[in-house]
């Protein structure tokens, strides 16, 4: 018997399963997600918690009865989507979890808009929930740390495997809600990337 976890880090709610080739549940577990609101607009999420949480529900389904870990052919991860998180060169986090509750890069969010709100629906086929996230980082300090920024799938599954900061990866089904890309093509948008940079010299005046 051959099992396949799948790893859900919602916004509220983490959940993996083991399942097996039927497709039944035999092993489960659960943890609730810590979003602090310190303000009024304000949600931070502990980027390194889904690294952590992920761990511990790990060990908790492994050690469900009957289940051998040599058995398991493979792990899928999905997480929150319209958020942004960013890793240093060796995959540690540099910033939290900038979730979509939270609202610092509303003014981001209206000038992109404003300026390329057309262009992007036309591209992107939606409206950015975090490039305007990315636009908001880039004016801050974290920014000369920041490597690259990805989705805390893509964090949990680098560190599991020992990825390095320069393998960090964004899987595409998350591209519709950055604002930058060209869902036609499944790829970013160099035309869409380049008004990005223009906004943001244009806004630091």
């Amino acid at each position: 018997m051959k099992y396949t976890i799948g790893m859900d880090l919602g916004t509220t709610l983490a959940k993996c399963v083991i399942y097996d080739q039927e497709g039944n549940a035999v092993s489960e577990a659960s943890r609730e997600m810590d979003i602090k609101y310190p303000a009024a607009g304000v949600a931070e999420q502990d980027a390194q918690d889904f690294y952590t949480v992920s761990c511990a529900m790990l060990r908790e389904v492994l050690e469900g009865p009957g289940i051998n870990k040599n058995d398991i052919s493979g792990i899928s991860i999905d997480s929150q989507m319209g958020g942004i998180m960013a890793i240093d060169k060796k995959y540690n986090p540099v910033t939290y979890y900038d979730t979509p509750l939270d609202s610092r890069s509303a003014t981001e969010n209206d000038y992109m808009h404003k300026n390329f709100g057309d262009l992007i629906i036309e591209k992107n086929g939606s409206y950015s929930t975090y490039g305007n996230k990315i636009l908001y980082w880039k004016k801050r300090n974290e920014w000369r740390d920041i490597h690259k920024f990805i989705h805390p799938s893509a964090f949990v599954s680098g560190r599991l495997t020992g990825l390095s900061g320069d393998e960090a990866y964004m899987d595409e089904s998350f591209l519709c809600f950055s604002g930058l890309a060209d869902l036609k093509k499944s790829q970013w948008s160099f035309e869409l990337a380049i008004n990005l940079k223009w906004i943001w010299l244009n806004s630091r005046e």
